[in-house]
């Protein structure tokens, strides 16, 4: 049987790359810091998985364990035997992961395994793969950093003081890779570019944008405001510039992405998943950053002579965020602190002019 370790023992570790190692008859580690979690893996070795789904499907999953991320000696051991080591820790965390890797292969120069970031972020792997090697001279000639693309929804609303987790029936996971990975449910393609810049502007993009206007409009939840005919509207016409951007730079097909706005819209309203606006709307200021979900598509718009309406709204609604320390920073800044942060994304005076004006019509229609 093949082995795997997964740093990060979270929702997505448990609910998402879980279940495809199991399907393809991977064991899996995971590898955390949260005590209370790795306890309870080591004594039940199981959990279930629970989709969302009408017919309330169950997926037991079996055989794990886990071990403290801080257990080089152990990692160290382990290390030795894997094919895969998969992160779902997020992308602020991926430093430290790099830094354990970085001992472990200090350690092992000969090793030969996957490294597959699962994270929300372009280029997941290429970056952890920059953190090892700030402690490291080089990674070893045998170890694979292959950039991902991951999409599924698990939402925050998860039964406390158990390892169960709740996620949506449907998951896509793209690999770039030239070697074999045999992971069932996992596309392998030769280049990822155009997929993973699809799912960050098609499906995190419009999650986002539809998280904020929900908490300006007084939603908790994202299927309370996708249902709001008002905020569907502003999200198609988000994922309809996005659609074009798409179309203009990667040739995707216009009719494909057409149904993909169909699908999203759809699993947006998935009432079972409860998914709470607070946590998708996260660390806003990462998320208007260059070349994220909701700036990406700006200026080659603007090159076509296409004005990026909702764009200009999905920045303005994220600077309105204010319920995690980003989000503070954003809704503290003064016009011309906000002005300057926006022109470093960087996008043209008249773009920032706009987004300025729009967050203050934004401001009085706030409930």
């Amino acid at each position: 049987m093949r082995k795997a370790l997964c740093f990060g023992a979270g929702n997505i570790g448990r609910g998402f790359i879980a279940q495809v190692c199991q399907e393809s008859d991977v064991h899996l580690t995971f590898v955390d810091v949260n005590e209370v979690v790795l306890n309870q893996l080591n004594q039940n070795h199981q959990y279930t998985i629970h989709l969302l789904d009408e017919a309330q499907t169950s997926i037991q999953i079996k055989n794990v364990n886990g071990v403290n991320s801080n257990d080089i000696a152990t990692l160290s051991s382990l290390i030795l035997e894997v094919d895969f080591v998969f992160t779902a820790v997020g992308p602020n965390v991926l430093k430290h992961v790099g830094a354990t890797l970085a001992q472990l292969y200090k350690q092992h120069p000969n090793l030969q395994h996957h490294v597959i970031a699962c994270e929300n972020m372009v280029g997941g792997s290429t970056t952890l793969k920059n953190h090892v090697l700030a402690s490291l001279d080089s990674c070893p000639i045998g170890v694979n950093f292959l950039d991902a693309a991951v999409d599924r929804i698990v939402p925050l609303s998860q039964k406390a003081g158990t390892l169960d987790v709740k996620v949506e029936p449907s998951f896509e996971w793209i690999v770039q890779t030239s070697f074999p990975l045999h992971l069932n449910g996992v596309e392998e393609v030769t280049n990822l570019e155009p997929y993973i810049k699809r799912k960050l502007l098609m499906v995190n993009g419009a999650h986002a944008f539809t998280a904020y206007l929900g908490l300006l409009h007084g939603y908790t939840t994202i299927d309370e405001a996708i249902r709001d005919s008002s905020i569907e509207y502003a999200v198609r016409g988000l994922l309809q510039e996005h659609q074009l951007f798409l179309n203009h730079t990667f040739q995707l097909e216009m009719n494909d992405l057409s149904k993909m706005q169909d699908k999203v819209i759809q699993r947006f309203k998935n009432a079972l998943l409860r998914d709470d606006c607070v946590r998708v709307g996260r660390t806003p200021l990462r998320k208007i950053g260059l070349q994220e979900r909701l700036s990406m598509g700006i200026k080659t718009l603007l090159s076509l002579g296409y004005t990026p309406t909702f764009a200009y709204q999905a920045i303005a609604a994220a600077t309105l965020y204010h319920y995690d320390e980003e989000g503070e920073i954003l809704t503290k800044m003064s016009d011309e602190q906000l002005h300057e942060t926006l022109s470093q994304l960087p996008l043209p005076q008249t773009s920032v002019d706009q987004i300025i004006k729009i967050r203050d019509q934004l401001k009085k229609k706030k409930r």
